[in-house]
């Protein structure tokens, strides 16, 4: 058993389209209609195996994502990239038992405006383009 403790640390924002859910991956999950059915995908797709209750309250986290970003008609690639930023940054946040709230945060407003950004630059190309 590892006993270090791991220092909270500033994490660098990068792509994650396709980063943990493929476009093969984001059919499957599209074509389940039934919460029960969505969360066993979803444990498939993300490796989802951790002991109850922590295991339902990520589920739910990863469920929930999923019905937002439905409710908001986004398509394969928005879905599959917010749900490895929403990946990451849990896993960023849980790497250590100390206090890493503030790294945190940058590394999500990082993603976000990683993410924020490529979107605005497609769209510009596209009306150029046209």
């Amino acid at each position: 058993m590892d006993t270090k403790i791991k220092i909270p640390r500033d994490l660098k924002a990068k792509l994650l389209l396709w980063t943990d859910v493929s476009y093969h991956n984001m059919e499957l999950i599209d074509q389940m209609d039934s919460v029960p059915d969505l969360e066993r995908t979803l444990c498939s797709v993300l490796g989802v195996d951790l002991p109850e209750p922590n295991k339902g309250v990520l589920l739910e986290l990863f469920v929930q994502t999923v019905l937002f970003c439905r409710e908001r008609n986004f398509n394969k690639e928005q879905t599959s990239a917010l749900l490895s930023i929403i990946k990451s940054i849990h896993e960023a946040n849980i790497e250590t038992p100390l206090n890493n709230s503030e790294q945190c945060l940058r590394y999500c407003s990082d993603l976000l405006l990683c993410h924020s950004v490529r979107v605005c630059i497609i769209n510009s190309l596209i009306l150029v383009a046209a």
